[in-house]
């Protein structure tokens, strides 16, 4: 498989006078949860609308590990932990909730996805 990658000028940090070439992926669109059940559909006994079931019902139960403090891994997929930032406190007990800036969703792909990741060819969108 190949993804397509584009040219973009950036300037260089702290300098903005100057440029340099990079390249980023090549946008074509989004897919829909919709399309994915549609096309896993093909490789599976169950329908559509039953891989879309499991994977909306995923969403609904992600947050409720995660609010446990857990970790979850999903085998070859990968596994998702939260991050949290927060803003530091000159003493423990002048640290509280409050000081959470924000907490992310971090995703580690296992190992099956990162040999499909890595195998990935690259050619420039023209």
């Amino acid at each position: 498989m190949s993804v397509k990658v584009r040219k973009i000028q950036r300037p260089l940090p702290r300098e903005t006078d100057q440029k340099r070439w990079y390249l980023t992926q090549s946008k074509s669109g989004t897919v829909k949860l919709e399309d994915i059940s549609a096309r896993l559909e093909k490789s599976s006994s169950l329908s559509a609308g039953d891989i879309g079931n499991v994977l909306t019902n995923l969403i609904d139960e992600l947050p409720v590990y995660i609010a446990m403090g857990q970790t979850i891994q999903l085998g070859d997929f990968g596994t998702f932990r939260i991050s949290v930032s927060s803003e530091g406190a000159e003493t423990a007990e002048a640290l509280t909730a409050r000081n959470v800036k924000k907490a992310k969703l971090v995703f580690l792909p296992g190992t099956r996805l990162k040999q499909k990741l890595a195998a990935l060819t690259f050619e420039i969108a023209e």
